[in-house]
């Protein structure tokens, strides 16, 4: 758990530093969507390698190999800040390499939790995993706009950096089971063509990972432009971008407790569904949101029922 903890500080602090700066070097709401690609782009490539190597090696080891190389990431980027040299295609660059990682870290993590983890009790274990994730999202994109404001931009980056370290040291200390943590198979290119077969095969595991597409492809991106809208729309500073993010973070309170209070034979598809299509409702609001009362209540319900929709496909699958 501190590890989580951890790593969802410097992932709420990134989300608004990282905004915050490519808005305010390029001024341009196509350059926050390039950057953010194209650690989209590395993940959708290499997700699938991800998965393999999580099925080969200690999941805890390979976390703490994938966080403590972001963290590197972030250490250079900071200096390049500081020392007044910061270009966007760094940004760009770096983001790559953090999705890279990441391809690797994501599978690690959720192939942990559903291994210690019993199955009866997985929906509210995800759950609650959303939950530190969506707390620390009420209080560090506060935290990361005023030190903005006040800091600059590469305090900032120096913070995400030792965050990122702390939670690879705690977990070289996690110790899985041995006899379900390293599997022997025929070659990677075999394993992940066996998990295309089954996903091929399968056509509720399809449906709920084209769900889950299409809600990362065209519900995500909203996170991207927050720093254009903060800036050109609502003009106001870090701060108040903060105060969007803290809003975020907040609704995705609120909404993970709900999954994590349904009871064990609540039908999770429906819920899943409703949830969807609430969040599709708030998404349409925000983007006729010209104020920041009504762009912070249509935040909240993007994010009350957003990341249970999430949060309920990942159970499903």
């Amino acid at each position: 758990m501190t590890a989580m903890v951890a790593f969802t500080a410097a992932m709420q602090l990134q989300t608004v530093a990282q905004g915050w700066l490519v808005f305010h070097i390029t001024s341009s709401s196509l350059a926050l969507g390039l950057v953010t690609s194209m650690w989209s782009v590395a993940m959708l490539l290499l997700s699938p390698f991800g998965g393999v190597l999580a099925d080969r090696m200690d999941r805890g080891r390979l976390l703490a190999m994938t966080w403590g190389g972001t963290g590197v990431i972030f250490a250079v980027l900071s200096l390049l800040i500081l020392l007044g040299h910061i270009q966007v295609w760094h940004l760009a660059v770096a983001a790559f390499l953090n999705g890279v990682l990441f391809a690797f870290n994501l599978p690690a993590r959720f192939a942990l939790v559903s291994q210690v983890v019993p199955p009866e009790r997985l929906t509210n274990a995800m759950a609650l995993i959303s939950l530190s994730f969506n707390l620390n999202g009420v209080l560090f994109p506060l935290v990361g706009g005023m030190f903005i404001d006040v800091a600059g931009t590469g305090g900032t980056y120096v913070t995400i950096a030792v965050l990122y370290w702390i939670s690879a040291i705690v977990a070289m200390l996690i110790k899985a089971p041995k006899e379900d943590t390293i599997r022997q198979k025929k070659g990677v290119f075999n394993d992940i063509g066996e998990g295309f077969k089954v996903v091929r095969k399968d056509k509720v595991l399809l449906w709920l990972l084209g769900l889950n597409l299409a809600g990362a492809s065209l519900g995500q991106p909203y996170v991207v432009l927050l720093p254009d809208l903060a800036a050109d729309t609502l003009h106001i500073p870090a701060t108040g971008l903060g105060l969007l993010m803290a809003v975020v973070g907040l609704g995705g309170v609120a909404g993970n407790l709900i999954v994590a209070s349904l009871k064990e034979r609540a039908p999770l598809g429906k819920w899943m569904l409703a949830m969807g299509v609430a969040a599709g409702a708030g998404l349409v609001w925000l983007a006729f949101s010209s104020t920041l009362p009504f762009s912070l209540a249509a935040l909240f319900l993007l994010l009350i029922t957003g990341l249970p929709f999430f949060t309920i496909n990942l159970v499903l699958v």
